[in-house]
């Protein structure tokens, strides 16, 4: 019989031979879990830091609009004078607040990521009212906004509808869009 000092010796020689096929398959798994809280990080603040640039990007066109309102007493033509009927970005480009440049901006902001087969979806909305008094801009992404874009943006560009978010005149909130 083998003497317990013997058996011990065997038994750290072995442990220090390789890894169990148990202990590669643990560190694996923790390794994959690791990876997907990075990747969801990620994109979290990915998404965040796209609604910071979509805010600023409202705020600048709001100040244009407001430099317009100031100067000619109206905000600009959404459609066609007198019209309600919102103008989105990505579907009427040659007619989306051309008014404003190059005078009152420079050039205006357009989302150039995300999905592009819907052209009232994924882009910039603005509506006014007959009169041109009040305005509505908003972001819109009827395909839902990614996790972590709605938390960047200010509880003051909320609207109740989760998919969009923006800027608007002292009564524009109750526009359509």
């Amino acid at each position: 019989m083998q003497s317990m000092s013997a058996m011990k010796n065997r038994l750290m020689q072995k442990k220090h031979a390789g890894y169990t096929v148990v202990e590669l398959l643990v560190v694996i798994v923790i390794i994959a879990i690791l990876a997907t809280l990075t990747l969801v990080s990620y994109q979290r603040i990915q998404a965040g830091a796209q609604g910071r640039t979509r805010v600023a990007d409202l705020t600048a066109m709001r100040q244009a609009l407001d430099r317009y309102y100031t100067k000619n007493g109206t905000y600009p033509v959404a459609q066609t004078a007198g019209s309600t009927t919102p103008t989105y970005q990505r579907r009427d480009s040659a007619t989306f607040l051309r008014q404003l440049v190059p005078t009152y901006i420079t050039t205006l902001p357009s989302v150039t990521q995300g999905s592009t087969t819907d052209a009232t979806s994924n882009t910039y909305l603005y509506v006014t009212n007959a009169q041109q008094t009040e305005y509505k801009l908003l972001y819109v992404n009827t395909s839902g906004l990614p996790p972590g874009e709605y938390d960047a943006v200010p509880q003051a560009m909320r609207t109740t509808a989760p998919d969009r978010y923006g800027v608007w005149s002292k009564n524009g909130e109750r526009l359509p869009g």
